[in-house]
C-alpha cells in the first residue's frame, strides 16, 4: 500500500533534499494534514491535502512569494498539486514583543497600495474558492467578489433561509456607506492567530489569501478568534492610523470570514454570522 511515508519520501526525492527519517504530525490547521518531517537530518514542514483543487498550493505559493516582499514568511522549497514543502520553524509563545513586531510587519504589508480592489487571479480562503477580479469600485468588489456569491450559495445549500437572505440584501444596500474611504491595501486575507507565529525575536506570516482589499478586514480577522494583544492594535494604529469609526466596522468585516466558515464547517457559525449582520440593520 502507498503510505504517507512514501508520499513524503517522493516529495523529498522530487526536490532533491534527501532521505526521509521521521515524521511527526502537527495539529491546529483546519484544511490540511501538516507534518514536521526529518529528511537527511534536517527538519522540513510538509503540508498535504489530496482533496483540494489542483491549483490550491500554486495559489498559496504565489501569495507567500508576494507577501515575502513585506513580511517574514517560512521559506518555501517547493510545491505540487497536493503538497507544500517549507522550512520548519519551532514557534514560541506569542508575547508582547511579538505583537509589536507583527504590527510593524503588517503596517508594512498594508503600505502596498492599489487603485484597484481584488487580485490578478482567483485564490482560496481556507479550502473555499475565492473569486477575484480587479474593481475600481470598492463596493462592487465587496459585494460581487466577496459577500453575494457566498450568500447565494448558502441560500441554495439551505445554510441561510429566505428571511436571512432578505437581511443580507438590506446589508448589501448599506455597503457604500459602511466601507472606509481609503485606497486598497495588500492584505494577508486570513489573518487569524493560527496563521502567524513567533520564533525568538522573529514573527512569521503564513497561509495567506492575498488581494488588494481593506486593511481593516485583516484587523477584524485578528479579533475573530483572539490571540492578539492590545499592544498589537495600539502599535499598528500608531504606525498606520486607522480611519475614524474603524472599531464600529469590525463586525462588518467579520461577515465575510464567517460566511466562509458557515460553508466549510456548518451551522455552528450561523448565530455569530447573523449577529454581525444585525449590527448594521
Amino acid at each position: 500500500n502507498y503510505t504517507l511515508k512514501d508520499l513524503i519520501q517522493n516529495i523529498a526525492k522530487r526536490h532533491g533534499i534527501g532521505i526521509l527519517q521521521e515524521i511527526f504530525e502537527i495539529h491546529g490547521g483546519d484544511s490540511n494534514l501538516c507534518f514536521k518531517s526529518i529528511i537527511s537530518g534536517k527538519a522540513y514542514f510538509v503540508k498535504i491535502n489530496s482533496e483540494v483543487a489542483s491549483d490550491f498550493y500554486d495559489k498559496e505559493y504565489r501569495g507567500l512569494i508576494k507577501i515575502a516582499n513585506f513580511v517574514h514568511v517560512p521559506k518555501v522549497y517547493g510545491y505540487g498539486e497536493n503538497y507544500l514543502l517549507q522550512e520548519f520553524i519551532e514557534f514560541d509563545n506569542f508575547d508582547r514583543a511579538g505583537n509589536i513586531n507583527a504590527a510593524h510587519q503588517l503596517a508594512k504589508l498594508h503600505s502596498c497600495k492599489s487603485d484597484d480592489f481584488g487580485w490578478i487571479h482567483n485564490n482560496y480562503l481556507g479550502k473555499m474558492f475565492q473569486p477575484n477580479a480587479l474593481y475600481k469600485d470598492p463596493s462592487a468588489f465587496y459585494l460581487g467578489a466577496r459577500l453575494k456569491p457566498l450568500v447565494d450559495e448558502a441560500v441554495a445549500k439551505g445554510l441561510l433561509s429566505r428571511e436571512d437572505e432578505g437581511k443580507m440584501e438590506k446589508l448589501f444596500k448599506k455597503i457604500p456607506e459602511i466601507l472606509p474611504k481609503e485606497k486598497a491595501s495588500l492584505v494577508h486575507g486570513d489573518l487569524w492567530a493560527g496563521n502567524i507565529g513567533q520564533s525568538q525575536d522573529k514573527v512569521y506570516f503564513f497561509d495567506p489569501s492575498i488581494h488588494f482589499g481593506f486593511r481593516e478586514a485583516d484587523l477584524a480577522m485578528t479579533r475573530l478568534f483572539g490571540g492578539f494583544s492590545p499592544s498589537f492594535y495600539s502599535e499598528y494604529n500608531n504606525l498606520a492610523p486607522l480611519l475614524k469609526g474603524w472599531e464600529q466596522r469590525v463586525y462588518f468585516f467579520q461577515i465575510y470570514p464567517l460566511l466562509v466558515h458557515l460553508h466549510l464547517f456548518g451551522k455552528s457559525y450561523y448565530t455569530k454570522l447573523m449577529q454581525a449582520v444585525s449590527a448594521y440593520l
